[in-house]
């Protein structure tokens, strides 16, 4: 019973993917995202909106643009409750980063950003209605490995997927811990890594791993999205406590 509310407690906690800047900012966007790791604050959020769209205006075809503009509308649908607005929102995060795919074919963030879109319209929906989504957003993952080995949000992304499905559908505690762990390795102060993973070890009934992945949540005191954070370490001390008990 004990793991079975633990399970329950994470499966609506709601942080599935993670919000990252992308792996090559450049200079260029040092200010826009600076105001998107501080959304949190005044009309920042907007601002980051306004801005990106008037560099679309001079720059229809850069991708580093639109993948922005992606993650601006699926934090949109983070915020909101509404389940209706929430899967327009992400519809209209995919559709954007799908428009980045067409201009800027190489740009590995912008088959993360499509994928990531997919897989919360899947979320929204349910698992069981969004199997057709699962080739994919794999396949949105695998090419941002392509274009970049090194990206650690699409290995969280796969991760986090494996977990997620059934056996039947290829889902697989192990693989999730292996791609988890890359991700981790890659960038080693993103939270939210470091939270799935607690979630994956609960299910596979490794709660002394688990603690140990929640405490360096609460520890890190450098986290790569300061906002994200915030929520990642809340949840965190919420499953922490519940695993001791």
């Amino acid at each position: 019973m004990r793991k079975c509310a633990i399970l329950i407690l994470v499966l609506i906690s709601g942080f599935i993917f993670p919000v990252f800047a992308g792996e090559d900012s450049e200079d260029n966007f040092a200010e826009i995202d600076a105001l998107y790791f501080s959304r949190n604050e005044g009309n920042n959020l907007q601002t980051y909106y306004d801005k990106l769209n008037e560099m679309l205006k001079d720059n229809p075809n850069d991708g580093d643009i639109y993948w922005r503009l992606s993650r601006y509308h699926y934090w949109k649908g983070k915020l909101t409750e509404d389940k209706d607005e929430k899967i327009k929102l992400f519809e209209k995060a995919q559709e954007v980063a799908d428009k980045g795919i067409e201009k800027d074919p190489k740009n590995p963030e912008v088959y993360y950003w499509s994928g990531v879109a997919m897989g919360m319209i899947g979320d929204t929906r349910g698992v069981l209605k969004s199997f057709f989504l699962i080739e994919p957003i794999k396949g949105r993952m695998n090419k941002t490995l392509e274009l970049n080995p090194n990206h650690n949000g699409a290995h969280h992304v796969l991760g986090v997927m494996y977990r997620k499905l059934p056996g039947f559908k290829g889902g697989s505690n192990e693989k999730s811990e292996e791609e988890l762990l890359k991700a981790i390795a890659l960038k080693p102060n993103d939270t939210l890594h470091r939270y799935e993973l607690a979630v994956t070890y609960v299910e596979m009934e490794k709660n002394d791993k688990a603690l140990e992945q929640l405490q360096k949540v609460l520890d890190e005191e450098n986290p790569a999205d300061p906002v994200e954070a915030q929520n990642n370490k809340r949840d965190s001390r919420i499953l922490f406590y519940k695993i001791k008990k």
